[in-house]
């Protein structure tokens, strides 16, 4: 059998010890580097969507922020309305023969309105944060600033979805763990078309109808990162823990998105006019 030198390229005989054109020893000799076997890069590389997006969130851990902004701004808001509707209870209460009734009313009253500001508000957030995720996935520079004005270009079709959002929020608060449940799969529902709008440029209409077999492909592709995701939005119903569950969510189902090849979204160009060559005039 025949040999080659590492280090001139010369044939040698199986035995030799050293090279017969440039004396190397075969000895210290080392073999070329080898590939990595498939159970090493298996073991490098996340098996699951909800891997890779939790890698992605601690690595941009300011992600949070769009949530941390809606936490503060959710709660001044509900001490307004508390207030305000407090006050109102106490005119009632002074004036009114009938007050007794007036904590009923106004209680059903507070819940709607408040359901309905709070998932309004947390679907404008969740725009944001969505944009800001989706950048962090594909490692492009992202900041609240830039991710708003991207969501304010299409404003016309993120308010009457954050409408939507706010409105059906609202009538499942009077169901208590149902309606939990039911809030529950309405953000994920929410995220899924939020990021086929800012991932595929998809129009909202589309993004509607396309959400749903999104989360169908996600559960039998990867069901076990379907039920982080289904877990993950159950939990973002109740505050605060939403900070950091609901970017997690939007995070795993854009990684599902970058390898499906999903290219962030851009306005449409107008098409090129065109012009006749000189050849052809």
């Amino acid at each position: 059998m025949t040999k080659y030198c590492t280090q001139c390229g010369h044939p040698n005989d199986d035995s030799a010890k050293f090279c017969a054109s440039c004396g190397t020893s075969f000895s210290i000799q080392t073999a070329p580097p080898q590939p990595p076997t498939q159970g090493a890069q298996a073991y490098q590389q996340p098996r699951y969507r909800f891997e890779s997006a939790l890698s992605v969130f601690t690595k941009n851990f300011g992600l949070i922020a769009p949530m941390v902004i809606f936490f503060v701004v959710d709660l001044i808001i509900s001490a307004i309305v508390l207030a305000v509707l407090f006050l109102v209870f106490l005119h009632g209460s002074l004036y009114s023969a009938s007050f007794v009734a007036l904590p009923l009313v106004l209680g059903g009253v507070t819940g709607v309105i408040l359901n309905f500001v709070s998932y309004f508000l947390l679907g404008i957030f969740a725009s944001i944060l969505i944009v800001e995720a989706r950048n962090a996935v594909s490692n492009t520079p992202y900041s609240f600033r830039s991710a708003r004005k991207e969501v304010s270009s299409r404003l016309s079709e993120v308010l009457p979805l954050c409408v939507i959002l706010g409105v059906i929020a609202a009538l499942f608060s009077f169901l208590p763990f149902l309606g939990w449940l039911l809030k529950g799969l309405l953000l994920m529902y929410f995220v899924a078309i939020e990021g086929l709008m800012f991932t595929r440029a998809s129009r909202a209409s589309s993004a509607i109808s396309d959400a749903a077999s999104l989360l169908s492909e996600v559960l039998n592709q990867d069901a076990l990162s379907f039920v982080v995701i289904l877990v993950a939005s159950l939990l973002s119903v109740v505050p605060i823990l939403n900070i950091f569950t609901l970017p997690y969510v939007a995070l795993v189902l854009l990684v599902y998105l970058s390898e499906k090849g999903a290219t962030p979204s851009s306005p449409p160009q107008p098409p090129t006019p065109y012009v006749a060559s000189p050849a052809s005039a």
